[in-house]
């Protein structure tokens, strides 16, 4: 099980995450209109020395398309290191659908929590 919080109505979960140039905890706004894994700016996928795997395109909520380069994260998602590729967009980070596939989301706004388990 994984906890997090959410602010201003906004889910949020720390995870840590790792790349050749170091590691560190990042906080992930959940966005479940996002189908993808995560997603960490360009400067923080560069500082951490991602391994680059595509330019692909990616197309916005507003449907505006755009380009975007994917790298290879080292993520710890419950309790375990999984490997996943990310985009890299905007700055604030995104955690998205595909990563919670097999997890149930529990938001409680009376105490600005939520839970996160496998199902």
């Amino acid at each position: 099980m994984m906890t997090g919080t959410i602010d201003n109505f906004r889910p949020h979960l720390r995870l840590y995450v790792k790349g050749a140039g170091g590691h560190g905890i990042f906080e992930f706004t959940i966005d479940t209109g996002y189908e993808g894994t995560l997603t960490l700016s360009e400067a923080d996928c560069l500082a951490l020395q991602l391994p680059f795997i595509k330019e692909r395109d990616f197309q916005l909520a507003n449907g505006a398309p755009i380009k975007c380069n994917t790298y290879r994260l080292t993520v710890e998602w419950d309790g375990r290191e999984i490997d996943v590729q990310i985009l890299a967009l905007g700055e604030e980070p995104l955690l998205g659908a595909q990563i919670l596939d097999g997890y149930e989301l529990c938001l409680n706004y009376s105490t600005n929590t939520l839970t996160l388990t496998e199902a």
